[in-house]
């Protein structure tokens, strides 16, 4: 069984942010992205230090660049299922019904 520190569940702003953060303190990271995201027709992105203004598409391109370079693993699929099991790690199913597990679950 494959364990990962922790599997982040949204590859939006917040999501690739926790992610680039555990990367950089070497972690082992996994980010599910449906790619679907609530801002993608807006005009800006707002409150992000450095990229006020900045079109989510661009920001998410920049993002990726930054998670990739820290050895986080993205992958482009939607997560159906999660869960605390018996031994204190999390169970994480996706809609291929590949089962994931991690020390820690982030949501965003």
């Amino acid at each position: 069984m494959e364990l990962y520190d922790c599997i982040i569940v949204g590859g939006g702003p917040a999501g690739l942010n926790a992610a680039v953060v555990l990367g950089r303190c070497r972690r082992k990271v996994i980010v599910f992205d449906s790619a679907t995201y609530r801002n993608q027709y807006s005009h800006g992105m707002h409150n992000y230090l450095t990229r006020d203004d900045i079109l989510p598409a661009d920001f998410i391109k920049l993002s990726l660049k930054e998670v990739h370079k820290y050895g986080v693993e993205l992958i482009h699929r939607k997560i159906t299922s999660a869960r605390k099991n018996g031994q204190g790690t999390f169970d994480v199913k996706d809609d291929k019904g590949t089962i994931y597990h991690a020390i820690l679950l982030s949501c965003h």
